[in-house]
C-alpha cells in the first residue's frame, strides 16, 4: 500500500541551492549609502538581494541587504518601501569598512 500516511512521500538531499525570484521594483533616490525601492511584496530585514538596474543602456547588478521594509500607500494600493544597503563582494556593508 504505497503512498499511505506511514510511507515517506518525499526525499531530502544535502544540497545547497539558490532560488531566484524576480520582482519588479521602482527605485527612488536614496542617500550615498542606501537605495530606496518600492515593491509589491514585503521583505525581511537582513535578506540579501541582487538589484539589477539599467544605466546608459548597460545592466548594472549590485548586491544589497534589506535594512527596513514598511507598508506605504501608492496610488491607492498597498506597496512596501524597502531601504536597501549595498554590499561589497565579501557580503559586508560597503561603508562599514575601515579605510
Amino acid at each position: 500500500m504505497s503512498g499511505r500516511r506511514g510511507h515517506c512521500r518525499y526525499g531530502m538531499t544535502n544540497a545547497a541551492a539558490t532560488v531566484r525570484v524576480l520582482r519588479e521594483v521602482t527605485v527612488q533616490n536614496g542617500t550615498d549609502d542606501e537605495v530606496v525601492a518600492i515593491s509589491g511584496e514585503p521583505a525581511v530585514a537582513g535578506d540579501v538581494f541582487i538589484l539589477d538596474r539599467i544605466v546608459n543602456h548597460a545592466k548594472l547588478s549590485s548586491r544589497v541587504t534589506v535594512v527596513d521594509s514598511r507598508p506605504v500607500v501608492v496610488n491607492g494600493s498597498v506597496r512596501y518601501r524597502l531601504r536597501l544597503k549595498p554590499l561589497d563582494e565579501a557580503g559586508t556593508d560597503t561603508h562599514s569598512r575601515t579605510r
